[in-house]
């Protein structure tokens, strides 16, 4: 498969300067932006973007900041997730976007909830594909989880420069073989997953989403608490792929434009195009 050509669009950051944004477009129509997660690219999405453009939509798919052939400042505090909400909205306002709808994996995930949080105005709705709407992770809350051993957390493992570069850097073709093709025992993960959610479980129900302000190494909760509860903006097939669209967010989109969307996601859709989920 030939994955569209990229092209460099520049966007501004108002602490760190212009930020260039490696980006991959096709299709036309409303807008579809595409959030890559950890270790990746926006190659990620190369099945994602010719199936969401043949159902009449515009999909964008850009390298984030630090990755591939995007800008890669050195202050870690330009990672923030002020910073790369930042560069999401730039690239709305560089494509002359309004709105769009949200789609992130992995860390991109995290990203995408917070875009409907920080810029609910530019969101149409938003798709986690594996990422799960959680108030926002900061250093302090997964050091709480993951306890002193910061290995377990790459998040956390990679706070300090050159710790993580100096394993890494010399077993770049291991570190993708075992993250990209030797995967997890299925049987394991679900277990895992299984005891961390029985873990955490509350009667208090889901957690509301924090009123947020944006500051220079990214959003933080406000002190004025928590605000209303998330609902997801999508109902997901058995392998977690979107379904349909709901709620306010896609609320000026008509229901045929929103299933037109969830078809293009799911896993029948890109079936043809890469190995079928599940």
């Amino acid at each position: 498969m030939t994955f569209v050509t990229a092209r460099p669009i520049t966007v501004k950051d108002p602490t760190y300067g212009s930020i260039t944004l490696s980006v991959h477009e096709q299709g036309d129509g409303p807008a579809v932006v595409f959030s890559h997660g950890f270790p990746e690219l926006a190659y990620s999405w190369r099945h994602q973007l010719p199936a969401v453009a043949a159902a009449g939509f515009h999909a964008i798919a850009p390298d984030q900041r630090g990755y591939g052939a995007s800008s890669a400042p050195e202050e870690i505090r330009a990672y923030g997730l002020g910073q790369l909400t930042g560069d999401l909205v730039g690239l709305l306002d560089a494509l002359d976007i309004e709105r769009a709808v949200f789609v992130g994996h992995d860390w991109g995930g995290f990203v995408v909830w917070a875009m409907g949080v920080l810029h609910p105005q530019r969101v149409a709705g938003i798709v986690g594909v594996c990422t799960p709407y959680t108030p926002f992770p900061g250093t302090e809350f997964l050091k709480m989880v993951f306890g002193d051993d910061v290995e377990k957390q790459y998040m956390l493992w990679f706070q300090k420069p050159g710790v993580a570069e100096r394993v890494l850097d010399p077993r770049g073709r291991l570190v993708f073989e075992k993250l990209m093709r030797g995967g997890v025992d299925p049987t394991n993960f679900l277990k895992s997953a299984r005891a961390i959610r029985a873990e955490s479980s509350s009667p208090r129900g889901p957690p509301a989403c924090p009123r947020v302000s944006s500051t220079a190494s990214g959003p933080s909760p406000s002190s004025g608490g928590a605000g209303r509860a998330c609902s997801p903006c999508t109902s997901r097939c058995g392998h977690g792929r979107a379904t349909a669209f709901s709620g306010r967010a896609t609320s000026r989109w008509s229901s045929a434009r929103r299933s037109a969307l969830a078809a293009a996601l799911s896993c029948k859709a890109i079936s043809t195009r890469a190995k079928p989920c599940g």
